[in-house]
Order: C-alpha cells, then structure tokens, then sequence
C-alpha cells in the first residue's frame, strides 16, 4: 500500500521528502481520530454506566462524595466527615456560609449516579438520613431538573437546629413533584439530568441564602414496596408467611396493622393472606 501511494505520489511530482511528510501527517490525523474516538466511547460507557436504578445508595464509605458536589469557586464544597455516623460510618457533610456568592447556600447535586431514567426505573421514593447540626432551621428538600425544566418536592424534610439524625423519606413519585420553571414533568423524570438536595422552605430549585451545616448519609433509591414480601427477598414464598408469624408473635406494627384495627388478631392473618394471593407488581 505504501509503495502504490510512494508511486502515485511521485507521478504526481511529489518529492520524497514532500512525500514523508504527507506520510507522518496522515498519522498524525490517525492518531487524533483514534484518541477522539476512545474519548467517546470512554465518556459513553461512564454516561451508560451512571443510570439511576432501585437500590442505588450514596453511603459515602468509600471516602469520596460519590459524585455529590457544589457550583463552582465555593470555598467549602461538599466534603466526607469521617465517623460522622458512629464509628466507621462516613457522611457527607453540606456547608452553606450564608453569604452571597459561592458557598452561601446548603445545596449539593449530582449528575452521575443519580441521573437518569425515574420513571423506567421504577423509583417512587428516595429515602436518606439527615442531621442538622447548625444553628438554623433547615427546610430540605429534593430538585431535578431535564428536558421538561426543573421541578422540586412539595414535601420537606424540617429539621431544627441540632435535630440529631433523623430518617426521612421523599415521595418522587409523579404526583409528588410541583413545578419551578419546569413545563414537562414527565419529560424530565424520564431523562433527569442531575438531583440536588436543598435548602428552602418552599418548593424551589435554587436554595435560599442561609448559614446551615448538614450532615446527609445513606441516600436511596426506593422503589414500591410490597407487603407481602415480608423478608425483602424479591419474591414470595413460604419464608415471607415465617416472617409475618415472628411479627405477628412479636406485636410489631408491621403485621398488627395489616388490616384496618390497629390490634393483632387473626384478621391481621386473613389480610396478609390476601396480600400474598394479589403477588407484588
């Protein structure tokens, strides 16, 4: 091949030199093409990989944020406390000075792990551990934005001054979202471009302004759940009746409130009967 090109080349008046050159910067355009298209596929397995899915958890025990970040130049990003939730157990920590500018508001979003298709997914409910340990109230709450613009919870988790942890759940589901700018709510649940956590007594996409320090573990994403499945295994089976028996004996709410009467009786039986007759979606 080299040689026909040398021959054509040379018919055409080309020197060797001339030639050589012609040679090295086809090469050099190989190369750049080569690394261009190692690049995107790099960036398209990372893009494909980074897909928001029931079960996915940010429990920060790597030691990193897991993608949980901040806008850019503030001075106190999102950082990992170490042993913030007992011994062994890291937490992401979320600053806000309450100064205008970079930094000022408690807020941290994500665009990797937790973009992606909500709606696919099957995800109702993004469940997290939070602790307030500033000293002003904190109104938390969830945004995405996409496609459709940006929409955020209607609920909040509110959190005194000094709360303590303190579990809380976040309905996602479509009804349970209230737009901020946005104008197509299921567009953006089904192509999310990130998430963020924030700061606002009211629903919004941009925290307010206010000192805050925050501590956030265990986020998860939750899909419905299913009352039969008693042992979370994923299906039913003679396992699920053994684990509603030793809930039943010890009086937990779980199986004494399967029906309406809030007492364990033979009906709580009859109800989870009827539970596990029906499957799970």
């Amino acid at each position: 091949m080299v040689k026909w090109e040398r021959s054509v080349r040379s018919s055409a008046g080309d020197t060797p030199g001339a030639f050589s050159r012609h040679r090295m910067e086809k090469d050099a355009v190989r190369k750049l093409i080569t690394i261009v298209l190692f690049v995107c596929a790099a960036w398209a397995t990372r893009h494909a990989d980074a897909q928001i899915s029931i079960g996915l958890v940010s429990d920060f025990q790597t030691g990193t944020t897991q993608g949980w970040v901040s806008g850019p130049f503030n001075p106190n990003p999102p950082t990992v406390l170490l042993n913030g939730h007992g011994p062994g157990d890291h937490v992401l920590e979320v600053v806000g000075t309450g100064v205008f500018g970079p930094g000022g508001r408690v807020v941290t979003f994500n665009v990797l792990e937790w973009a992606g298709d909500y709606l696919s997914a099957g995800v109702t409910s993004i469940s997290m551990d939070l602790n307030n340990v500033g000293n002003t109230i904190l109104d938390i709450r969830l945004a995405v934005t996409g496609i459709g613009g940006p929409f955020s919870t209607s609920a909040s988790a509110h959190l005194l001054a000094g709360s303590g942890w303190t579990n809380f759940v976040f309905p996602v589901d479509v009804a349970d979202w209230v737009p901020v700018g946005g104008f197509n709510l299921n567009a953006t649940l089904s192509a999310v471009s990130h998430l963020r956590i924030l700061n606002s007594p009211t629903p919004a996409f941009i925290a307010i302004i206010e000192a805050g320090d925050l501590l956030i573990d265990n986020i998860t994403a939750q899909g419905q759940v299913c009352y039969a499945d008693c042992d979370g295994s994923g299906s039913l089976d003679i396992f699920d009746f053994l684990c509603f028996q030793n809930s039943f004996v010890l009086g937990e709410p779980y199986a004494c409130d399967c029906d309406p009467v809030p007492v364990c009786d033979i009906f709580d039986f009859l109800c989870f009967q009827n539970a596990f007759v029906g499957g799970c979606p």
